[in-house]
């Protein structure tokens, strides 16, 4: 049946599903249209017995191509392929139109590929453009500007004109409309034909298709797009403004992207925006490039230093430079031996108290694995740095509405927990929880739970240990706490590290190692979560390779007395006795000036055997008296951890369950019921593309190949 799409009689596609629904299997029904068609046949999704070809699908593969190209007895080169692929994006018009003019011509790249381009723009000119009106001409040269065209977007840029948007709509041959993205898309064809005719437009009809749709991006978390089209649209101070929240918890590729507006930028903006300094030194600091930072930190310091010191407006911007300083201060603890960050927040505070606005800065709080960046092992250094946060939270919690508080008790019970200091470590875990939640310090909250779980794992208490990953799943409602899902997977994965079921860790962290500017930063937070998975479904080359590339560079000192102590654990398994003894002194002359010992513990039964043959060996230079007690109290983790996982299983009924986390049952019970991603999305106030992501962790946990066999699946094993 084709041109399927154009029907629109009610009983005419009624009787098409009829016809449908008894058609004998061993035969097809195709239908060929346009958009995917308003008919009912979720019974033969649902089999499996419905295939969707789109039009993407008929253009040329390079494979495609290459026989092609032999068929009509063209030379074939690497080189050509790929030109005639770029420029055609594989589309048949345009492929055969080359493949002739190639029979008479002695090569692709001169006329051939010119006059391609002039003949299907001039195809385009002809059956496009000369029957169009003007309006939905001025607004497809406006689409052209930008590359996504979700239907959302798409209408507000047509401002709601139906009669304009029904026009659009029309262009079916060379417009499609994908029901899975809720997107249009466009034939390269047709978009480069645009783009020749964007000087049609002024400057201020092109910054206003940039500003909507960087407006859309934000909304839908397509940030790097975001910020290009805000750059397009000249609004830098959109561009500060939301700089900050987002560089604390991003990847390597949006802070240079950050870094290459700010340096784009005209040269007298941070004279303009209160925020730009303060920003650019942000996408610095998050590059970890401390000579760069520190040279444009003295640029801006003088620059405004210079200005007259009642001016408000430089007082603000100077505070925002200090609280720049006094975080790369911060972060350079794990490489210099000092811990004078607390002055430069002084100064911070003192500035912005005599400025003419209330601060707004977004604090960056624990984006790595540990609270305490310290990576010295001398003896008192990582109580240095508490005491000097301490100090810090005072200056900061003023002037940002008391931000960090409770940051100096978590990193106060994190030094008690990593010294097998329990009580303390409990007393100042609950004070960090309670100080965090009146100030909606989600990460604080979210880190103390986290150790609670350990400290559970370590008392055999699988009430408490449950209840502590219910506290940090209660935090994904938190739409301020903007990481609540990345580290709530975190500690659902560490809960079952603990348990040892490794298939019931998320997805994401069975995959490869994440770069990482530095150890503190967030990618390296799933770093270490990889890690344990490695170790524990015993797959051990990356996980050597990991550590041995944080040997080389700056790493947290409580990482790397984990990372060190797992090392030796992997080697005495892999019966490499003489590497296995050398890690763990490694390990124990990091550990031992300050007294930390729960590495060695959390690693149980396997710490325990490496030790019992560390103590016979006659050339081991750790003291017995440290071998001694590491061995009694791993052993005693060992027996609680035992207990853990039995009580888990009775309660839980562990191993005959897929287990799903709370979002991905909710967008498991909409898909069910028929709602699209979008509608989803939608629905529960979140992005498409983070549904989409759900979306990809429900294939993957049920082994599903499209929604159809979700559905199928959820169904047969009752979990809707």
């Amino acid at each position: 049946m084709d041109d399927f799409h154009l029907i629109k009689n009610p009983e005419a596609i009624h009787f098409t599903e009829q016809i449908i629904d008894v058609w004998p299997e061993e035969n097809a029904v195709i239908l060929i249209c346009h958009n995917l068609p308003d008919i009912n046949i979720i019974n033969l999704q649902t089999g499996g017995f419905v295939q969707n070809i789109p039009d993407k699908e008929l253009n040329f593969t390079e494979e495609e191509l290459e026989e092609y190209l032999r068929q009509e007895k063209i030379p074939i080169e690497k080189k050509l392929l790929n030109e005639i692929l770029r420029d055609t994006n594989g589309w048949a018009f345009s492929v055969d139109f080359i493949a002739k003019s190639l029979k008479g011509s002695p090569g692709y790249s001169g006329y051939v590929r010119n006059a391609m381009r002039q003949n299907v723009f001039k195809l385009l000119e002809a059956d496009i453009w000369a029957k169009i009106s003007e309006d939905l001409r001025k607004f497809l040269i406006r689409l052209s500007l930008i590359g996504h065209l979700s239907a959302e977007l798409i209408t507000s840029l047509a401002n709601g004109d139906e009669s304009l948007l029904a026009e659009f709509k029309q262009q079916q041959s060379y417009i499609h409309y994908d029901d899975h993205t809720d997107a249009y898309l466009v034939h390269q064809p047709l978009i480069d034909f645009l783009g020749g005719k964007q000087g049609l437009l002024n400057d201020g009809e092109k910054r206003e298709v940039y500003q909507i749709a960087a407006n859309w991006c934000k909304k839908n978390d397509y940030i790097i797009e975001m910020l290009h089209h805000y750059e397009k649209a000249g609004d830098y101070k959109a561009i500060t403004d939301i700089i900050p929240g987002l560089l604390c918890n991003s990847s390597s590729e949006l802070t240079l992207r950050a870094t290459e507006i700010f340096e784009r930028a005209p040269e007298n903006i941070c004279e303009e925006i209160r925020t730009f300094a303060g920003a650019h030194l942000y996408a610095f600091m998050f590059q970890n490039h401390f000579e760069e930072f520190l040279e444009l930190a003295d640029h801006y310091e003088q620059r405004f230093l210079r200005l007259p010191e009642a001016d408000g407006f430089r007082n603000f911007v100077l505070g925002s430079i200090y609280f720049c300083r006094g975080y790369m201060r911060f972060f350079r603890c794990t490489v210099e031996d000092k811990y004078d960050f607390d002055l430069y927040f002084s100064r911070m505070s003192e500035y912005l108290n005599n400025s003419d606005e209330k601060a707004k800065q977004t604090i960056p709080t624990h984006t790595g694995p540990w609270a305490n960046p310290v990576g010295s092992a001398r003896t008192g250094a990582p109580q240095e740095v508490i005491n000097a946060v301490t100090r810090s939270v005072a200056y900061i919690s003023g002037c940002f509405n008391g931000a960090l508080s409770g940051t100096e008790d978590l990193l106060q019970g994190e030094l008690f927990f990593y010294q097998n200091d329990i009580k303390n470590a409990t007393f100042f875990f609950s004070g960090a929880i309670n100080k965090a939640q009146k100030s909606k310090q989600f990460e604080t909250v979210h880190r103390a739970l986290l150790y609670s779980l350990r400290i559970a794992a370590l008392q055999g208490n699988q009430v408490k240990a449950k209840k502590a990953l219910i506290d940090m799943e209660s935090l994904l409602q938190e739409n301020e706490y903007a990481n609540r899902f990345i580290t709530y997977d975190i500690a659902l994965g560490w809960y079952h590290y603990i348990l040892q079921h490794p298939e019931k860790i998320p997805t994401w962290l069975k995959e490869s190692f994440s770069q990482y500017k530095h150890a503190y930063f967030i990618e390296n937070f799933g770093n270490q979560l990889k890690a344990r998975y490695q170790y524990l479904t015993q797959d051990y080359p990356p996980l050597l390779i990991y550590i041995e590339e944080m040997k080389g560079r700056e790493s947290v000192l409580y990482g790397r007395i984990e990372m060190l102590a797992m090392e030796a654990c992997v080697h005495y398994q892999m019966k490499d006795r003489t590497k296995a003894f050398a890690a763990l002194k490694d390990a124990y002359e990091a550990a031992s000036p300050n007294q930390i010992v729960m590495p060695f513990i959390e690693l149980r039964n396997d710490m325990r055997k490496l030790i019992l043959a560390a103590r016979k060996h006659e050339h081991c230079l750790i003291p017995q008296p440290w071998l001694e007690l590491i061995m009694r109290r791993s052993a005693y983790y060992a027996k609680n951890q035992t207990l853990l996982i039995s009580d888990f299983k009775k309660v839980d009924n562990a191993g005959n369950e897929i287990n799903l986390s709370p979002r991905e049952q909710e967008v498991l019970r909409d898909l069910c019921k028929g709602l699209s991603q979008t509608e989803i999305a939608t629905k529960h106030n979140l992005s498409v593309s983070y549904v989409k992501t759900v979306y990809k962790n429900l294939r993957d946990k049920l082994q599903a190949n499209n929604i159809a066999e979700i559905i199928s699946i959820a169904k047969e094993k009752n979990l809707v």
